[in-house]
């Protein structure tokens, strides 16, 4: 039997459901502000996607646009300025930067309470600093919410953080198959201990707040890998996951020798497909990710695809940071995070 698509367009319809519901009892709705450096156009075409869901769910859109000649310093005063205004409660820089611009100045440029990409070091930190509720205590909090409690009262009552959209897009996607198949089962997820996850990438936006966030269950045995390791090394590392995130960047690159027979994949990787030309019939950009779905699907559980996998849930975890600041702001909650004067200050 074929592995079972792992679709994330059901779960991201209801979050941006939930989402627009929540901006309209808002004050003012809340703003994102993005800024973009040079001309690449799969990151245009990405932005562009993000501004057409923020509008769908009443979210205020602002993009700013650099030239890639622009001086570094530049960049990162226009960061700030952006920051510092109470007009915006988001703010990223598109990634990735032009080569010769640096990430990390750039994003000490950005006040942690408004990083709603989860990239600054103090937002990153916290994050792998929190104390680790157990299972059980996860598993209350999601009935609570079933219960009855608002997406605005979750947030609010959650840490004062931010976490990268995409690591939370693969929390969820994940959780939602792993529930559905407990209670197919009759198994209670608690019962659930020790599965091997592992993610073949180590960035600060998708390996290791993922893995942050699995660690968190205390429950799953970790293991990290990244495009530096030698590809026959992370092979016979990932035929023993339960759980195999890839993010490599190399199209069709996971194939079955790298999967365990009944192992779920997530798929985050979104790579241009050189097959047919790179384009669908209709003339769109061909898009495909890390996994060779061809073989992988007689050998897993569930793969998510791509496109129609992660990539939806990603851009409505980052819809929901953004609601999440607005909330923050609208209630008067300072997300200033101790010694960000001066970890700011460090990067002029």
């Amino acid at each position: 039997m074929k592995a079972e698509k792992l679709r994330g367009k059901v779960l991201s319809d209801a979050l941006l459901e939930r989402i627009k519901k929540e901006v309209a009892l808002l004050r003012r709705p809340p703003s994102l502000a993005v800024v973009v450096v040079g001309n690449r156009q799969d990151s245009l075409r990405y932005v562009a996607v993000k501004q057409r869901t923020a509008a769908a769910c009443g979210i205020r859109f602002h993009l700013h646009k650099l030239s890639e000649t622009v001086p570094e310093g530049l960049l990162h005063r226009e960061l700030r300025r952006i920051s510092d205004d109470d007009a915006f409660d988001g703010v990223l820089p598109q990634l990735p930067l032009p080569l010769r611009f640096r990430v990390r100045p750039a994003l000490l440029c950005i006040h942690p309470g408004k990083d709603v990409d989860g990239l600054h070091p103090l937002n990153a930190g916290s994050l792998l600093l929190h104390a680790n509720p157990t299972y059980d205590e996860a598993d209350q909090k999601s009935t609570l919410t079933e219960k009855g409690e608002s997406l605005a009262t979750c947030l609010l009552n959650e840490e004062r953080y931010f976490i990268p959209s995409a690591a939370l897009a693969v929390h969820a996607l994940l959780f939602s198959y792993l529930e559905k198949t407990a209670a197919a089962a009759l198994t209670p997820p608690t019962n659930r201990r020790n599965l091997h996850a592992v993610i073949i990438n180590n960035s600060m936006l998708i390996g290791v707040p993922t893995a942050a966030l699995l660690q968190r269950e205390k429950n799953f045995i970790v293991t990290l890998c990244g495009r530096f390791n030698d590809l026959e090394a992370v092979k016979q590392v990932s035929r023993h996951a339960d759980i195999l995130v890839t993010a490599l960047g190399k199209q069709r690159v996971v194939t079955a020798d790298f999967v365990k027979p009944g192992a779920i994949v997530l798929d985050v990787a979104i790579n241009e497909d050189s097959t047919a030309g790179g384009k669908t019939p209709s003339g769109r950009r061909r898009l495909c990710g890390d996994v060779d779905v061809a073989s992988v699907a007689e050998k897993a559980a569930a793969f998510s695809p791509v496109p129609g996998g992660i990539g939806p849930l990603t851009i409505a975890y980052l819809m929901q940071n953004t609601l999440k600041a607005g909330l923050l702001a609208e209630h008067g909650i300072n997300c200033s995070l101790p010694h960000f004067a001066s970890a700011q200050e460090g990067a002029m």
